[in-house]
């Protein structure tokens, strides 16, 4: 009745694909369905978030590594304050280097020194 559709296509007992349509933008987690092509999970990809229990790594940042956003943003609240700290802990922006920037962007803005 509210136009939603949530659709697994199963092969050899895999997830191979995952379709999801409503009137509205579809709030899911990429990243969660997009690690459970290929797995024996539809169940979960139906739901489009991670399992109770498992936080939401966000929009991927990071390609490289599969970093999400929300990884990210935490490991900063954590006390990661420099694009260097992030890649110290989660591996993040130490490879090709292309999601430096948007780490940065995410840093929040240090006062400046009195001089």
């Amino acid at each position: 009745a509210a136009g939603l559709a949530r659709v697994a296509l199963i092969e050899n007992e895999q997830l191979v694909a995952a379709l999801y349509t409503a009137p509205t933008p579809v709030a899911l987690s990429r990243g969660q369905v997009r690690g459970l092509l290929g797995s024996e999970t539809p169940a979960l990809a139906l739901a489009g978030r991670p399992d109770a229990g498992l936080p939401d790594p966000g929009p991927v940042v990071c390609a490289c590594f599969g970093v999400g956003l929300n990884t990210i943003t935490a490991a900063i609240g954590q006390g990661a304050v420099s694009v260097e700290a992030v890649g110290q802990a989660l591996k993040a922006g130490t490879n090709c280097g292309a999601c430096r920037p948007e780490i940065a962007a995410l840093m929040p803005s240090q006062p400046l020194a009195a001089e």
